[in-house]
């Protein structure tokens, strides 16, 4: 890492050698794992989690991260499941305590006539030897019966007895409930299963399955997002914040973030307003609230923030920077005048080096190497002048606004050029020369080639033994050849008037 100093190689202990041993045994578990699931073509939950558990061990694996993401498109792109609102439960009857008796009558009176009660929570069969007739006959201590079936209150009842001659009848006991067999819980098979196998697989469990794995709601593709956003990719740039990997995937997640929002707004993902309401209400979905600077649910000032923390540690990412210029490009959370004021503060370290003023020269020197810094701040002014220029035709100011902009950047980066003999700002200076407006392309050359030439003399001045600078000499042969190309250009369109 730029500018950090390593960490002195010590001995390792017999218990961190153990520890690392364990976590190299637990990653080639899950790595294996993965491969076979991959291999299977499944994009389930259980690959979902693999690929996670992998990601926070080690981030610096491309394979993981894509295999991660075609997971993530599938859940994505199933249409949300919408779940039916729960119906609201009838209130309790006052008959549900009642006793219900049924009586069966056969059509021959000499077979005896099976009772059968029902009470609260039990069911059984009660023979009986007495008469159809006994049982409809009402008495002052019993309500009488009408038909088949009446619900009387729930009292005691006591059988009739049977007769002393005859044999008494044994009371059938009630068989137990059937309870439903417990399903296994979910796990994927990866393998074919055989015939014997899928007749032993019951269908239910096949069914709440596949379930599982395509019921995916708007609220889960938002909580999905969320974590990859909030916990994976932030654990892993902090593990290694100069990892493609790491960058490119956290900007893939803010693309599928404000897709998400898009198909929302257009109608294409239902989302209900009582669910809204208790996301809205939870901490974990903050980041997705819909306030003002924060259009399609993303928080783009926290993402430019976030560059900002990590450039603090090492000016010089270029995967941070990289991801920086996303996050302007996409959420404009800042605009190109304060951005050009960042690369400056980045480049001098926090000493206004465009100025004159005495500062570290060390941490100057270190920072004045900042390709990174120097691209970012072109790009801004690339942009300026291709706004500048396109709005000529329109706007009578926009030509001397593009030329202002180019000589201010000569005047500021002379001061550079002069102190400092490294590579990225010369190359920059070579940028500007290419960018400059036809013109006023030949004065602009004679002006720098009389500035390059008083550098090459004043160092020779101030250390006559030492060899010439480099770069300044290299600057001087590249705006000779510019302005040899403008003088024979002008001459050949002279000639052609002539």
């Amino acid at each position: 890492m730029h500018g950090v100093r390593r960490d002195q190689v010590t001995e390792v202990s017999a218990q961190k050698l153990a520890e690392q041993e364990a976590l190299a045994n637990k990653w080639k578990q899950l790595w294996d794992r993965m491969i076979v699931l991959k291999s299977a073509g499944a994009l389930t939950w259980e690959a979902l989690e693999v690929t996670r558990e992998l990601a926070t061990m080690n981030p610096d694996c491309y394979s993981l991260w894509n295999y991660r993401k075609r997971i993530l498109t599938h859940k994505l792109d199933i249409p949300s499941y919408i779940p039916p609102k729960p119906t609201p439960t009838p209130a309790p009857t006052p008959t549900d305590d009642a006793t219900t008796i049924t009586t069966a009558t056969t059509t021959t009176t000499d077979t005896p006539t099976a009772t059968t009660i029902t009470g609260a929570g039990e069911t059984g069969e009660i023979a009986s030897e007495a008469p159809p007739a006994a049982l409809s006959t009402p008495t002052p201590s019993e309500p009488a019966v009408v038909e088949s079936s009446t619900a009387i209150p729930s009292t005691p009842t006591t059988a009739p007895a049977p007769s002393v001659d005859t044999e008494p009848t044994p009371t059938p006991t009630t068989p137990p409930a059937t309870t439903p067999p417990k399903l296994k819980p979910l796990k994927m098979s990866l393998k074919t299963p055989s015939s014997a196998e899928k007749d032993k697989e019951p269908a239910q469990q096949e069914a709440e399955d596949y379930d599982k794995e395509t019921r995916v709601t708007l609220a889960d593709k938002k909580r999905l997002l969320w974590r990859e956003r909030a916990e994976l990719s932030n654990g892993a740039i902090r593990h290694n914040s100069k990892s493609y990997h790491c960058w490119y995937h956290r900007m893939w997640v803010m693309h599928r973030i404000v897709q998400l929002y898009a198909d929302i707004e257009s109608g294409r993902e239902y989302e209900d307003s009582e669910a809204l309401a208790r996301e809205q209400d939870a901490d974990e979905f903050h980041v997705f609230r819909r306030e003002s600077g924060r259009p399609h649910g993303v928080d783009w000032a926290y993402e430019l923030e976030l560059t900002t923390q990590f450039l603090r540690i090492d000016s010089r990412n270029f995967h941070c920077w990289g991801y920086r210029r996303f996050v302007l490009a996409e959420g404009k959370p800042a605009t190109e005048d304060d951005e050009l004021a960042y690369t400056e503060r980045k480049i001098g370290e926090g000493e206004q080096f465009f100025g004159v003023g005495a500062g570290n020269k060390e941490k100057q020197e270190r920072s004045m190497s900042n390709y990174s810094a120097w691209h970012v701040r072109s790009a801004i002014l690339a942009n300026k002048l291709k706004k500048f220029r396109e709005a000529q035709g329109t706007d009578a100011e926009a030509a001397a606004q593009a030329k202002k902009l180019i000589l201010d950047e000569f005047n500021l980066l002379e001061n550079i050029v002069v102190s400092h003999n490294g590579q990225s700002p010369w190359l920059y200076h070579r940028w500007l020369v290419a960018n400059v407006d036809e013109e006023d392309k030949k004065s602009i050359l004679e002006r720098e080639l009389e500035i390059c030439t008083e550098i090459i003399k004043i160092d020779a001045e101030l250390s006559p033994d030492a060899p010439p600078p480099k770069w300044a000499l290299l600057t001087k042969v590249f705006l000779l050849l510019g302005l040899e190309q403008v003088n024979s250009g002008t001459t050949t369109e002279t000639e052609k008037e002539g």
